[in-house]
């Protein structure tokens, strides 16, 4: 009997070593450029995004996405093409008189059986408000920028809400 015992303990500790089909290498996730929403969402654990499916524990899921968003998204450098659905005054505080902010067209983003409303808010650099305010609603655009806020809420559908600064970016052809 204590041999089974032993058998299947190293069984089981054999089965824990092998990684998961979800599971990739830290150290590439962790500073790999962004260039897809859904790399976004894929830093969150499957076990926690599943919590993001139950209404019953919907709230404290997003509150552990986010948690994830923060340590492994927030600070990394993402390149992101986009439709535009407006573009303003970036209103923020500090920043420069003539300094502009978009908003993409909001995108769903699927993962991990959840779905998710995706919010996007660009902030350019001062340099880039010339070619950003004669941008249109409707029109595609790749920018390139840090995210500097990420994070999921839980309504009665889920949100992904990304906000990237320090911007650069060019209209792409529609051709």
């Amino acid at each position: 009997m204590k041999r089974i015992a032993s058998l299947i303990i190293a069984l089981v500790a054999g089965l824990s070593a092998i990684p998961s089909a979800r599971a990739e290498d830290p150290a590439k996730t962790d500073t790999e450029e962004i260039t897809d929403l859904k790399q976004v969402v894929a830093a969150v654990p499957h076990e926690v995004l599943v919590g993001l499916l139950s209404n019953a524990g919907k709230q404290v899921a997003a509150s552990k996405s986010s948690d994830f968003l923060r340590q492994k998204i927030e600070g990394r450098t993402a390149t992101l093409k986009l439709k535009i659905e407006r573009v303003e005054k970036d209103p923020r505080p500090n920043q420069a008189q003539d300094g502009y902010r978009l908003k993409a067209d909001e995108t769903p983003v699927r993962e991990g059986g959840a779905s998710f409303k995706s919010i996007l808010w660009v902030h350019f650099q001062a340099d880039e408000s010339e070619k950003i305010a004669k941008m249109k609603t409707g029109e595609e655009i790749k920018v390139t920028g840090t995210i500097t806020q990420a994070f999921i809420r839980a309504q009665r559908f889920l949100v992904l809400d990304v906000e990237i600064s320090g911007a650069t970016g060019h209209a792409v052809d529609s051709h």
